[in-house]
């Protein structure tokens, strides 16, 4: 028994999808078997739907056709026709929603009135039809769009990276030795600016862009300072980034070898010039990765700035969806684009690294009293990634 309904249920369910686009009567002999032309390429142009109206008596005093266009479930807007053959095509007009069906109400020869509900059906471009059509309408907005994400990703990067060496630096500055001139004092400045760094670290680490965004684009205007929204995200990621860079750059330095500091101090250096010429030449090229990859968060991370307003990718791609309501076809394009933004920045800053690491064979002088004396060296093979 339980095979055969299933069986059963099988059956109805092959017919159910087989089933074309239409209805038949819920009465007597009439049916209406109903056609939709989906091929669509231009947005809001006719399409057509073909329909066929047969059983009863084959005369009908009354045709009616009513075109609902539908959009998540809602009526969008309706096409009412009145029709004098039973069968024929019927022209209509795409509207914003995405599905259309169409009600037609019958009146026989008998006086029998008879209504029928098609099935609903997308109408509109195919996926790759709408890509096309979405490159191709808002092609410019995506292309400004871009622009103004890789303008606030590099200058943030860049300013990022400024604001953390300068914080990294002032932070390694040793304290002063207990009889040094002035050292009490100079300890208290120092353990007061490594407190207030350390504060700005922690906010700008631990809080979201997005929440940052909010309170300080909002925060100055609510002190009746407009800062234009380009400015303000250029501020915001700017801030963020060198939070983070800062601890970055912290690290770098500390990965050197504390021989390197000591043989500068032992040739006279000041801490400033040892850093200079010394110390922070190997720890950039020890934290190149790590700052490439700040780059590349700082392309996808700039998208938060749309809470502001900032007409970056992100915020043009929504203006975009919203109009005709393809929100997958554009953020696939989105999408696109990000991973065409981030996989070349990352090769790029790949070759930067090997131009860094110099040239694989040098030559250095043999001896300090004959120039002419040298010995040519070739640098180990390190793999790359």
């Amino acid at each position: 028994m339980r095979r055969l309904l299933s069986v059963l249920c099988l059956i109805a369910m092959l017919l159910t999808l087989l089933m074309p686009f239409g209805a038949w009567a819920e009465e007597g002999d009439i049916s209406v078997a109903v056609s939709f032309s989906t091929k669509n390429p231009v947005h809001n142009q006719a399409y057509t739907a073909s329909y066929a109206i047969t059983g009863g008596s084959g005369q009908y005093t009354g045709i009616r056709c009513v075109a609902e266009t539908y959009a998540t479930g809602l009526v969008i807007a309706s096409q009412e026709f009145e029709l004098t053959e039973a069968s024929g095509v019927l022209s209509l007009r795409q509207k914003t929603g995405e599905q259309v069906k169409l009600r037609f109400f019958i009146t026989d020869s008998e006086g029998r009135n008879t209504e029928f509900l098609s099935s609903a059906v997308t109408l509109g471009r195919t996926f790759f039809e709408w890509v096309s059509f979405i490159l191709d309408k808002y092609g410019t907005l995506f292309i400004n769009g871009v622009l103004n994400t890789l303008l606030i990703s590099i200058i943030g990067t860049i300013a990022g990276f400024l604001i953390g060496l300068i914080v990294a630096v002032l932070r390694t500055i040793p304290m002063p030795e207990a009889h040094q001139k002035l050292s009490l004092l100079r300890k208290i400045l120092l353990k007061l600016l490594n407190f207030l760094l350390s504060v700005y670290i922690e906010v700008f680490r631990g809080t979201p862009m997005m929440v940052q965004a909010m309170v300080i684009y909002y925060g100055l205007a609510g002190l009746g300072l407009r800062v234009p929204v380009l400015t303000a995200a250029l501020v915001i990621v700017s801030v963020n980034t060198g939070a983070y860079m800062a601890e970055i750059i912290r690290g770098g330095i500390i990965s050197v070898d504390k021989g390197q500091k000591e043989a500068a101090h032992a040739i006279g250096m000041t801490h400033t010039q040892a850093m200079a010429r010394v110390i922070l030449p190997q720890a950039v090229r020890n934290i190149m990765p790590s700052i490439g990859n700040e780059f590349v968060v700082n392309i996808k991370d700039s998208s938060v700035l749309n809470v502001i307003s900032v007409s970056e990718l992100f915020f043009v791609s929504k203006s975009a969806a919203g109009t005709y309501l393809r929100y997958f076809e554009v953020f696939f394009i989105t999408a696109c684009i990000y991973l065409v933004l981030t996989f070349t920045v990352t090769r790029l800053l790949r070759i930067l690294e090997r131009k860094m690491d110099g040239k694989a064979n040098y030559t250095i002088c043999g001896s300090q009293s004959d120039s002419q004396s040298t010995i040519s060296l070739k640098k180990e093979e390190i793999p790359h990634d």
